[in-house]
């Protein structure tokens, strides 16, 4: 084989090293862009894992803020004593630490007419808002602002989780407020029991004493029955003995009760009134006296509360009227007594010795006027 030959072969042996070289370095080519495509999409999941757990953070870190004000509002609920305006704001308070940027946040809690406000509270435009509903009913509002503006986000400068964190923490803080009102109609109603027990057990004491005291009355009043029925016994008795007596007697006894009607008419003396007992009884004093004006005099005297007596002539009769007054406890006049008594035969004796005296007195006068002119005469003989 000569020069040329060889070189030849040394030419075509270079090409095919040549060319294999080219296949091995297209092949490396090759690994390099997948092992470059593969890195790139290492590179995108790897920073897709870490956005993810930036996210997740994010995320953990927001839902840990949101169970601390709900752990906030729960110790709120369970703590004794605090009053619902105290709840409002120490809620009020609670709520920013659960935003974004709790830094420039502020919240305002309107409920029952009032508002609850943070200190640094200032009313802006970036605001989130959620109604605050009481048994169904909307009763406030749970509001948060942004003192400064921030990048958008879902809506707003605010997350979607914000959103769904406020109405949480209105929805909760009603439930919270129902309870409270509930507790608190609870212990008013307690205290209404209570009081309406010490009212119950108060009325029972009451009633046993009523009960006891109206058991003495019974008692009281069945003696006071007893007694007063020996008393109209013996007022009868003694009604029976008064009459008997009057009746036998020259004398005329009538009571007449505060109008001048005649209860009591009794004895002989009434018959020179011309009174019959048995028919005057109901009558009026005025139509029974009514042509004896003196007597009416005496009457009327004694229902002015004063006694008043005087002595009349009814034909050949002289008749001795005294009426006293019988006074209520007030001192007003209820009844009127009257005692009539026969003095014809007294003023018969009277005008019998007021003759027989004032004959005394001529005969006296007579004889001394005798000896008068006898001591006169004996005189005039001596001079």
């Amino acid at each position: 084989m000569n020069d040329e030959d060889k070189t030849k072969e040394q030419l075509k042996a270079a090409n095919q090293q040549l060319q294999a070289s080219e296949q091995q370095l297209r092949a490396n080519n090759q690994q390099l862009q997948a092992n470059e495509q593969q890195l790139r999409a290492e590179i995108t999941e790897r920073k897709k894992a870490e956005k993810g757990k930036k996210q997740l953070l994010r995320n953990l870190t927001e839902r840990v803020k949101e169970l601390g004000a709900f752990y906030d509002l729960s110790e709120l609920m369970e703590k004794a004593g605090i009053s619902l305006e105290e709840l409002y704001q120490k809620a009020a308070n609670i709520a920013p630490g659960s935003w974004q940027y709790p830094d420039i946040t502020c919240a305002r809690i309107v409920l029952d007419g009032k508002e609850y406000q943070t200190g640094n509270f200032k009313e802006t435009r970036w605001k989130q808002s959620a109604d605050i509903k009481i048994y169904g009913n909307k009763a406030g509002a749970l509001e948060v602002f942004y003192l400064e503006e921030r990048p958008k986000s879902d809506k707003g400068p605010f997350l979607k989780e914000e959103e769904k964190l406020i109405n949480a923490l209105a929805e909760r803080l009603g439930k919270i407020v129902e309870r409270k009102k509930a507790e608190e109609q609870s212990r008013a109603s307690e205290q209404q029991l209570k009081a309406a027990n010490q009212q119950l057990r108060a009325s029972e004491q009451q009633l046993r004493a009523s009960t006891q005291q109206l058991r003495a009355n019974e008692q009281q009043l069945r003696a006071e029955i007893t007694e007063r029925k020996e008393a109209e016994e013996t007022l009868r008795k003694s009604e029976m003995i008064f009459r008997t007596t009057i009746i036998g007697l020259p004398l005329a006894v009538f009571a007449l009760n505060h109008e001048g009607l005649f209860m009591v008419s009794e004895g002989q003396g009434l018959e020179k009134l011309d009174i019959f007992p048995d028919k005057v009884l109901g009558k009026s004093v005025h139509e029974v006296f009514a042509d004896r004006p003196i007597i009416l005099e005496v009457i009327q005297r004694a229902f002015e509360a004063r006694s008043s007596e005087s002595t009349i002539k009814i034909g050949e009769f002289a008749l001795h009227i005294q009426c006293s007054p019988i006074l209520d406890p007030n001192g007003k006049v209820e009844s009127v007594i009257c005692i009539g008594i026969d003095v014809t035969e007294r003023k018969k004796v009277e005008k019998a010795s007021k003759k027989h005296i004032h004959e005394l007195e001529v005969m006296y006068n007579g004889r001394l006027l005798g000896n008068t002119l006898d001591r006169k005469n004996r005189e005039k003989s001596k001079c």
